[in-house]
């Protein structure tokens, strides 16, 4: 829905306006964090994986906070990763196994014909 502009509309109440958008606020960051920061990881993951570009001492969780500077998050709002989520993404779309989380080791899954 759209709001009609109003003569006392609630963009000029910034309390109001707060509390009027935390719902909003809170299932926009919900989604971000449930969805959107696992499936840039996970491409992230993979990426890298075909470009030759993880180093032996990489891990998972470092990966995973990389995925998040790039949302240019001044400081990253989650720090709690659902590791399962994110290899059954990286496995599902991207056909790598994660084989260790840290230092990260990542194969090929193979499709058999």
């Amino acid at each position: 829905m759209v709001r009609e502009v109003q003569e006392n509309d609630l963009r000029n109440d910034e309390e109001k306006l707060g509390k009027y958008l935390e719902k909003y606020d809170a299932e926009v960051m919900h989604f971000i964090k449930e969805t959107l920061l696992y499936e840039l990881a996970a491409f992230q993951v993979a990426s890298a994986y075909n470009h030759d570009c993880i180093w032996s001492d990489s891990c998972l969780q470092q990966e995973y906070m990389e995925a998040m500077s790039f949302m240019t998050f001044q400081k990253p709002p989650f720090s709690a990763i659902d590791t399962k989520k994110l290899k059954s993404i990286i496995e599902t779309k991207y056909n790598l196994k994660i084989v260790c989380d840290d230092p990260i080791k990542i194969e090929p899954i193979k499709i058999s014909e």
